[in-house]
């Protein structure tokens, strides 16, 4: 079950994060860091400026989470705990973000990415994401949404090509 997360997941949010193997977080955050209590209960504040949905497993427990972050350039980020990767659950929650912000008529979607993170850049580009810069050890992702990406599928349909 996917849904929102907020202050009162605190508990089960950080159990998450401490389940998430140091090699995972320096893929997601571009660096090593140990997540600290207060960096928990900041990333659940629900300041207004981002939405933040987690998977649970079959005993409540947190086992994905993703961010969409409403900024000038809206910013997506999906992370799974170890033991339950391969599943579908990154996809999931990457839909569930992608629906919000066409729900929200935001117009495109972005993803920064390490260039090794294999893959995230493979689920990204199934969802329809699509390399526009690689800088150094980052890819930068772009999604079009609403009428912009209406207009590219028209033309790829009308020119036999896919829009995937």
């Amino acid at each position: 079950m996917i849904r929102p997360l907020g202050a009162d997941d605190a508990p089960a949010y950080g159990e998450f994060c401490r389940a998430l193997d140091r090699e995972d977080l320096r893929l997601r955050l571009g660096r090593y860091v140990v997540v600290e209590d207060s960096c928990i209960r900041r990333m659940l504040a629900g300041e207004g400026d981002e939405v933040v949905l987690a998977e649970h497993g079959p005993e409540g427990e947190i086992v994905g989470v993703s961010r969409l972050v409403l900024a000038a350039e809206p910013e997506i980020a999906v992370i799974v705990r170890p033991g339950w990767k391969r599943r579908g659950i990154g996809a999931a929650l990457v839909e569930a973000l992608v629906a919000t912000a066409r729900a929200r008529r935001l117009p495109m979607l972005h993803a920064y990415v390490l260039a090794e993170n294999v893959a995230m850049l493979a689920l990204a580009r199934r969802l329809g994401f699509r390399a526009v810069q690689a800088a150094g050890t980052m890819v930068t992702l772009e999604l079009p949404l609403g009428a912009a990406a209406a207009r590219a599928g028209d033309a790829a349909l009308q020119s036999g090509g896919a829009t995937r």
